[in-house]
């Protein structure tokens, strides 16, 4: 087990050093006097795009408040802390975009809500995800379509998106389906151990929670339109990004080159941040509609802004909380055993 973990840690780190060294090799080929010239020519402005944050946050914690019972759901300022310090883990750690859902749960467990409800939320969650980012992929292909006939460009991103959609199918499949508690029974089933018996029972109720919030599908639907709205608010930020910089993209170029880098960065989920293949993507649409490299790894560059200046609290915030109850927990025990 220890060697497993142990091989995972190695694999997040190998990609995260990977991501980053794909992008200093693209910098560094495209000269990076002339990126850092782009970026320079807005000023202390471009700071203004890390306010994006705020839109998507906040924006993905109504989305996913949805997805618990009508008044069971945790506050909207409990909601929005928790998804904050979610995102900080999951764009700032290679945590392969699981550590920050983890850290979700907990943190709405921490002000009563029920485990298998908490675990449930962040599962179902992860499809509401991946489903908008499928859809607003393809709202990207189709605007890509009006600029390009490439056969190969076309029989690619539809296979690239055919495969997506036949992966969120199988994810929503097994979700409905229930594996935690077969799962856990059949581990239970080789051992007396008292604690593979209560997992198997946690784990049939995360199962049937699961089965309940899709079960609330108005709300599922609802949860999918605020997550994909968001997505849509947030695209503009490349157009602010060019703005910024006193270049000139057609809005919905700047919706073709977002949504397609969004999907790229699903796909290299396992890599923090999508490091490396956000900049690939901005750079090959960005060659699609006729923009030079250098401008599209400015631009990349520039709205990294909102994943990193505005999260960097939220890893110290999370800390804080973690460290307090820590210590309050050692102080019970110690109180417990005097």
């Amino acid at each position: 087990m220890a060697q497993r973990k142990f091989n995972r840690a190695m694999l997040a780190w190998l990609g995260l050093l990977a991501g980053l060294g794909a992008i200093v090799a693209m910098v560094a080929w495209n000269g990076i006097g002339t990126v850092a010239q782009i970026i320079s020519a807005g000023g202390w402005a471009v700071l203004l795009l890390s306010l994006y944050f705020i839109i998507d946050v906040a924006g993905s914690a109504l989305s996913w408040r949805m997805l618990f019972a009508r008044g069971r759901a945790p506050t909207l300022g409990v909601t929005v802390a928790s998804a904050w310090m979610g995102s900080s883990v999951n764009a700032l750690l290679p945590v392969a975009n699981v550590g920050g859902e983890v850290v979700r749960a907990r943190q709405v467990m921490r002000h009563g809500i029920d485990g298998a409800a908490a675990g449930a939320s962040v599962i179902v969650d992860k499809t509401v995800q991946g489903l908008t980012v499928l859809l607003w992929g393809l709202v990207g292909l189709a605007l890509l379509l009006g600029h390009t006939a490439d056969r190969t460009v076309i029989l690619g991103a539809s296979a690239g998106f055919a495969l997506m959609a036949a992966g969120i199918a199988l994810l929503f499949l097994v979700q409905r389906l229930g594996v935690f508690g077969p799962a856990a029974r059949a581990a239970a089933a080789f051992t007396d151990r008292a604690f593979w018996h209560e997992l198997a029972g946690s784990a049939a109720a995360l199962d049937g929670a699961i089965r309940a919030t899709y079960a609330r599908f108005r709300r599922f639907l609802c949860a999918s339109g605020i997550k994909l709205a968001t997505r849509v608010v947030v695209g503009t930020e490349v157009f602010a990004a060019t703005l910024l910089m006193g270049h000139d993209i057609p809005l919905l170029d700047a919706f073709t080159i977002c949504s397609l880098a969004v999907t790229a960065r699903a796909i290299a989920f396992a890599i923090p941040s999508g490091l490396g293949a956000q900049e690939g993507a901005f750079v090959a649409v960005g060659a699609l509609l006729g923009y030079p490299t250098e401008l599209m790894l400015a631009i990349s560059l520039a709205t990294r802004l909102r994943e990193i200046l505005p999260y960097i609290p939220g890893l110290f915030a999370l800390q804080f909380i973690e460290g307090r109850a820590f210590w309050r927990r050692r102080a019970a025990r110690r109180h417990g055993a005097a």
